[in-house]
């Protein structure tokens, strides 16, 4: 694993231990930031954050800052060793479940990115706290992760953007919809 593009290109990644988190692909996390060229997130949310990957994708393409939510205890001390490697930018990491940090926190992100285990209908509930607690920023954005034999209901409050399928992935952009 390594940072694909970015200030950080090239670096590599440390990996959890266990086998209980699924690394992204290079040409996955390629093909997710790529569709959001030019880059203007600021302030990103990373869910179910691994290793961090994603996160620090986008930190190393410009994001300022960026929250890191992780359960697992193998993946977390893969995070951390990650962030202390790498970054330089403020970065807040979070040992505890997704859903309670989603719950507890009174941040607002431009982007936040969703990489939940799949086949656990985890994706859509992510996305339902995301509403209920207000988490995305006016003009953000959410990628969601998931197998590609996952159904992810749409709640209204959100469009899909596009959706694309890559490898075993599919990677879906929401935004606020027009019509909430």
């Amino acid at each position: 694993m390594r940072i694909i593009s970015g200030k950080y290109r090239r670096r590599r990644l440390v990996h959890p231990a266990n086998d209980a988190t699924r690394p992204v692909k290079d040409r996955v996390k390629e093909s997710l930031f790529n569709s959001l060229h030019p880059f203007h997130y600021a302030r990103v949310l990373d869910l179910f954050a691994g290793s961090g990957a994603l996160g620090l994708e986008a930190l190393s393409r410009g994001a300022t800052h960026a929250v890191f939510v992780e359960k697992d205890r193998d993946a977390f001390n893969a995070l951390c060793a990650n962030t202390e490697a790498l970054v330089t930018e403020p970065v807040n990491l979070h040992h505890t479940d997704a859903f309670g940090y989603l719950k507890k926190t009174d941040e607002r992100f431009d982007l936040i990115l969703i990489d939940p285990p799949y086949g656990r209908r985890l994706a859509h509930k992510a996305l339902m706290h995301v509403i209920t607690h207000n988490v995305l920023a006016p003009g953000g954005r959410i990628i969601v992760l998931c197998g590609q034999d996952e159904t992810i209901g749409v709640p209204d409050a959100l469009a899909l953007i596009k959706s694309r399928d890559v490898g075993i992935t599919r990677v879906s952009h929401y935004e606020w919809s027009d019509e909430s």
